[in-house]
């Protein structure tokens, strides 16, 4: 079953407009007409309406609009997950507690999929099994604990846990915007002015030294070469450099190959690769860690994780893994041989396996391991932002060195005469 959203109308001529639950848009007309409604569009809940129905839409309407199915915002799902383990912690049932969380979302696709969830929850589906018919809301990760939770009667706890596990993710991924918005932006206005002064004010400077007919600095000849240049080519490289991204973007998307080899060259990267390499190992430390303590067995933990760990060399090595445990090796044994994985890991993953307590200290390696890539990302970015004045500060000097060398040296012939 999925959920369509259907307008049309009925048989006194009025407009009616809703959501319906159907197989397919055919079932779904079929179902409508039943009700006496005569569907004029019928859309599966996020796609594109049809183009008649847009052209009827009110200005109003049409911003209200969802019009692409898209992924629920993190910080959406992590308010929701934390209001609904408080709901079902305080004893109240999934039913009221998902009617009181929908009254309240804002977000439209969010609050369509909670309906939903409340719907097939009513007519007696277990809450996981609803949760995994949404796919763009709700993860393999969130649809797993939950069912882990069910089975073990843990659902307020499990809860908790699984909205603290988005809530650190969601304020890592705060961070690491948030370190790199500073140094890209400074980035993106100082290359614009660089590009405005070659393509505007050095040529008119430039070109009375040229009238005079003397000799010019070897600085000022590279520079009036680099100004002809972007201005004659500039468009042309843009669009050839758009293209190349553009391009190499499909590439990692669309073919294995190419992804593996983006993402090996940027965990092999001077500065950046120990910041992602120290990423996937947390983010794959923290699932592990949270299903674990939810219940849910090893092999399945390890299979979400490998979806859910970032960069493909290390998906990789966690398909290794599953595929050794599976055949009756030891975990720590597993991570050790993959070389990806630090000993620090290893080693607390083999003291777990002794101790039957690998979930407890998986998850407090996970917490060093987060406070660890803080730490680390705040010294990147102290390291990136002087980097990025010395790098615009050079080229702005260069221009001006080879602007004024011209003007000295004329200054000299004067005083000389």
């Amino acid at each position: 079953m999925a959920l369509f959203r259907y307008v049309g109308l009925d048989g006194r001529g009025q407009r009616k407009s809703g959501e319906i639950d159907a197989s397919t848009p055919r079932q779904a007309r079929q179902m409508l007409q039943a009700q006496g409604i005569f569907a004029t569009d019928v859309a599966a809940l996020g796609s594109a309406l049809g183009l008649s129905e847009l052209l009827r839409r009110s200005p109003k309407e049409l911003l209200q609009l969802e019009l692409t199915k898209g992924r629920i915002p993190t910080a959406e799902l992590s308010a929701f997950t934390r209001q609904f383990a408080t709901l079902i912690s305080a004893e109240i049932p999934i039913i009221p507690a998902l009617d009181a969380l929908t009254e309240q979302t804002t977000h439209r696709g969010l609050a369509s999929a909670l309906r939903a969830v409340r719907k097939q929850v009513n007519e007696g589906s277990a809450l996981a099994d609803a949760l995994a018919q949404h796919p763009h809301a709700f993860s393999d990760l969130y649809v797993n604990m939950v069912m882990a939770a069910e089975k073990s009667g843990r659902l307020g706890p499990v809860l908790t846990e699984l909205a603290a596990l988005i809530e650190d993710r969601q304020r890592l991924t705060g961070e690491v915007r948030a370190a790199l918005t500073y140094p890209v932006l400074m980035l993106v206005v100082g290359l614009g002015i660089v590009v405005y002064l070659l393509t505007s004010v050095v040529p008119q400077i430039t070109g009375l030294f040229a009238d005079l007919g003397r000799a010019l600095p070897t600085p000022t000849v590279v520079l009036m070469a680099i100004s002809d240049a972007v201005r004659l080519y500039g468009p042309a490289l843009l669009v050839l450099f758009v293209g190349a991204a553009v391009g190499a973007r499909w590439a990692i998307q669309r073919h294995p190959a190419a992804r593996l080899k983006a993402h090996s060259a940027l965990l092999r990267a001077p500065v950046l690769g120990p910041f992602f390499r120290k990423l996937a190992v947390a983010r794959f430390a923290a699932t592990l860690a949270s299903l674990l303590q939810a219940r849910v067995p090893l092999m399945a933990a390890l299979e979400i994780a490998e979806k859910v760990t970032p960069f493909v060399p290390y998906q990789n090595a966690v398909a290794a893994v599953r595929t050794q445990v599976a055949e009756g090796g030891a975990l720590s044994v597993a991570l050790r041989d993959t070389g990806l994985f630090p000993s620090l890991l290893v080693n607390m993953v083999a003291v777990g396996e002794q101790t039957n307590q690998v979930d407890a200290l998986l998850g407090r390696l996970a917490g060093a391991l987060q406070a660890e890539l803080r730490a680390t990302l705040t010294g990147m970015t102290a390291l990136i932002q002087p980097l990025m004045l010395l790098f615009m500060g050079g080229l702005i000097a260069f221009i001006m060195a080879a602007v004024l060398l011209p003007i000295f040296d004329l200054n000299t012939l004067a005083a000389g005469s």
